[in-house]
């Protein structure tokens, strides 16, 4: 998304992540506890690190500083866009 978005050959983009994975049952949810603590990222990295752990901790160097941002904040406004 992020290399089609300013070509205009792709006027609406959807980002839907691992919801289809959820909806299908192919992939579990974290449990509410830790969905509420803001930690689901961290339990899909538990449940398959040979492929988000390099995709997270690596690729996407960004993250750290998101990460930090969410724990310093408050938990009403934990709800980032990334551009």
């Amino acid at each position: 998304m992020h290399r089609w978005r300013r070509s205009g050959m792709a006027p609406v983009m959807l980002g839907v992540g691992a919801t289809l994975d959820f909806i299908a049952g192919k992939v579990r949810r974290a449990p509410s506890w830790i969905s509420s603590m803001g930690f689901e990222w961290l339990y899909r990295i538990s449940q398959d690190p040979r492929r988000l752990a390099k995709r997270y901790l690596v690729q996407d160097v960004k993250f750290f500083g998101i990460f930090l941002d969410m724990m310093r904040s408050e938990k009403t406004s934990r709800v980032y866009c990334v551009e």
